[in-house]
């Protein structure tokens, strides 16, 4: 009997320690895989639903690795905010100020096309 209830103890503690490790998980998007034009920005994917204080994580490479890059968010009001990349590479993340939709965006500019590939966290 003693086995059984500690058996179903250790089974009932698995189960707790999985779902709190599930909602605490940050969420990413979809895999990050486009070209960005010279001097442009380029709106990736749908809108990502923030709240005030979230942390988003941006972890991008890109070529030509001498490319001037930025990686940020386009705001609820339309204004983008973001953090630039070096040597081909962007892993830096980014505090939201306030809860509304975001759209995860790269800027170039450089004159020519830039290749960025990549994941985003929040």
């Amino acid at each position: 009997m003693k086995k059984t209830i500690k058996s179903l103890l250790l089974i009932w503690l698995a189960f707790c320690l999985t779902m709190s490790a599930a909602a605490i998980s940050p969420k990413a998007t979809g895999g990050v895989e486009t070209t960005v034009q010279p001097n442009s920005i380029k709106r990736i994917g749908t809108a990502l639903s923030m709240e005030e204080d979230e942390l988003v994580t941006i972890n991008c490479t890109y070529s030509p690795r001498m490319a001037d890059v930025d990686f940020g968010l386009i705001t609820p009001q339309y204004t983008f905010i973001f953090v630039g990349g070096e040597s081909g590479n962007c892993n830096q993340t980014i505090r939201i100020n306030e809860t509304g939709n975001y759209y995860f965006a790269v800027r170039n500019n450089s004159s020519d096309d830039v290749e960025v590939l990549g994941y985003v966290y929040y």
